[in-house]
């Protein structure tokens, strides 16, 4: 990565960097590969999270810890208990 601590550019000043022909405002932080730039990005996805509660015929509570991402419904946890 362009002035990371393993990089060439490393604690070069102004002038060092003008005599290797780079940009002296250039924050770094990106991958040459190839001759060509790459740059990693970060995704973050939002979920909701729902207790779904339901109760059956026999009296027992059961919870659903729901994840919801975009279209997609996911189940992790799952608890029954019986009410009194």
């Amino acid at each position: 990565m362009l002035k990371s601590s393993k990089c060439n550019l490393y604690n070069k000043n102004e002038a060092e960097l003008a005599d290797l022909d780079e940009c002296p405002i250039d924050p770094g932080g990106y991958f040459i590969t190839r001759g060509t730039e790459k740059v990693i990005l970060i995704q973050e996805q939002l979920s909701k999270n729902r207790m779904l509660v339901e109760l059956d015929r026999n009296g027992c509570m059961t919870c659903y810890v729901a994840r919801f991402i975009a279209f997609f419904f996911c189940t992790f946890n799952y608890f029954t208990n019986q009410i009194i």
